[in-house]
């Protein structure tokens, strides 16, 4: 499958629809299917891809994540994303134990690539 992404531009660059893989996500429905079949994403989730994607390849460290993701008002501890991250990669990486689009990079934090 080939990958591709189809913005939209206005006063902000907004991504609609996401292919990478075989997963598809499209931010405007709320959906996400991968080989063609629907994946249930939590809003948290779909939020955090979203950042990712939205910063495709460009290493975010964990502290970035929380604050745009979770909120700067929200005390939430680091490792969180590692446990929302590793939820997300069981869900849209066909092998979650060695991740081909939420890349993570040791002592700093998490990438995505296509």
């Amino acid at each position: 499958m080939r990958n591709s992404v189809r913005r939209v531009k206005d006063t902000q660059e907004q991504i609609d629809v996401c292919h990478f893989g075989d997963v598809e996500i499209d931010f405007k429905k709320y959906e996400v299917n991968k080989k063609g079949q629907p994946v249930y994403l939590t809003s948290l989730e779909f939020s955090l891809i979203g950042f990712l994607i939205k910063h495709k390849d460009q290493v975010l460290d964990r502290s970035t994540i929380l604050d745009e993701v979770w909120g700067r008002d929200v005390y939430v501890l680091p490792k969180t994303v590692d446990t929302h991250v590793g939820h997300l990669r069981k869900k849209i990486e066909d092998d979650p134990a060695n991740p081909k689009h939420i890349i993570g990079v040791r002592g700093l934090g998490y990438k995505f690539t296509d």
